[in-house]
C-alpha cells in the first residue's frame, strides 16, 4: 500500500516508497553515483579529480620539455654547426681518418672477436694485431732529414721516432663503488706501449686505454674505438709536417 504526502493530496502525486529514497552506489575509487527522477547523476571524488589535474600539468611539461628542446637543439645546429665531414680512407695519411680507423674497428670486432682477459683473443691476438700495425706505420713513415744545431755541432732529427714496447706486468689496485671496498688483481697482463718522440723534446702527452672487452660484449665503444683512434693518431703523427716548427 503506497501513502500519499499531504502536499501531494491536491496535486495527486505519490511519495515513493522509502526503502528507495536513497539511490546511491560508490566505486571504489571514491566516486559516487545517484539515480534520480531516472537519471544517473555521477560525482566524480576530489582524489580523481587531482589525479586528472596532474595528468594534464605534465602532459603540458612534457609538450613544454619537447618543444623546447627542438628548438634549442636547432639553433645549436644552426650556430655551431653538424659534426664535422667524414675523411675517407684516401686521404693523406697525415689526415685523421674515420673510415681507416673503422677498418682496424671492424678486425678487431669482426676477426678477433670479444677480448676478455686470460684468453687467446685478449692476451695474444690484440697485442700481435696492434704491434704489426704500428711496425707498418713505422715503416712506411716518410724518412728523417737532420739538421744542425746552432748551439751544437750534433745534428737533431726533424722528424718523430717511433719506440715499440711490450709491457708485461702484475699488481692490484682498489677502488671505492657505491661505499664497497673493490680490490682487482692482475698477473701477468700484456700492455702495449708506444713513444712518438722528437729528439730535443721533453714534454710527454700520455694517452692510454684498454683493449679487453667486458662480458658478452664485442668491445666495440668499450674500447676498441679508443684503441682504433689511437692507431689512427699515431699515423697522423707519423706522417706530419708540423713536427719540424713543434
Amino acid at each position: 500500500q503506497r501513502r500519499r504526502h499531504p502536499r501531494d493530496a491536491e496535486g495527486g502525486q505519490d511519495e515513493a516508497p522509502s526503502h528507495h529514497a536513497s539511490n546511491k552506489h560508490q566505486y571504489n575509487n571514491g566516486d559516487t553515483y545517484s539515480k534520480r527522477d531516472n537519471k544517473i547523476q555521477i560525482r566524480p571524488s576530489a582524489t580523481s579529480i587531482y589525479a586528472c589535474l596532474a595528468f594534464f600539468y605534465l602532459l603540458g611539461v612534457l609538450i613544454l620539455y619537447l618543444s623546447t628542446g627542438e628548438v634549442i637543439g636547432r639553433s645549436y645546429r644552426a650556430e655551431v654547426g653538424r659534426l664535422p665531414t667524414v675523411v675517407h680512407a684516401s686521404a693523406p695519411p697525415s689526415f685523421f681518418s674515420e673510415e681507416r680507423a673503422r677498418v682496424h674497428l671492424k678486425h678487431m670486432v669482426e676477426v678477433i672477436g670479444p677480448r676478455l682477459v686470460g684468453t687467446k683473443a685478449n692476451d695474444l691476438r690484440t697485442p700481435a694485431y696492434l704491434i704489426a700495425e704500428l711496425e707498418k706505420i713505422k715503416k712506411n713513415a716518410p724518412p728523417c732529414s737532420s739538421s744542425s744545431s746552432s748551439s751544437s755541432s750534433s745534428s737533431l732529427s726533424i722528424c718523430p721516432k717511433m719506440e715499440i714496447e711490450i709491457q708485461h706486468a702484475s699488481g692490484s689496485f682498489y677502488y671505492d663503488w657505491l661505499d664497497h671496498i673493490i680490490i682487482n688483481v692482475f698477473t701477468n697482463i700484456t700492455n702495449v706501449l708506444v713513444r712518438i718522440g722528437y729528439d730535443h723534446h721533453d714534454e710527454t702527452i700520455l694517452v692510454n686505454s684498454h683493449f679487453d672487452s667486458a662480458i658478452g660484449s664485442p668491445g666495440a665503444g668499450d674500447a676498441g674505438a679508443g684503441i682504433v683512434s689511437m692507431l689512427e693518431i699515431a699515423n697522423a703523427l707519423m706522417h706530419s709536417n708540423d713536427w719540424k716548427d713543434a
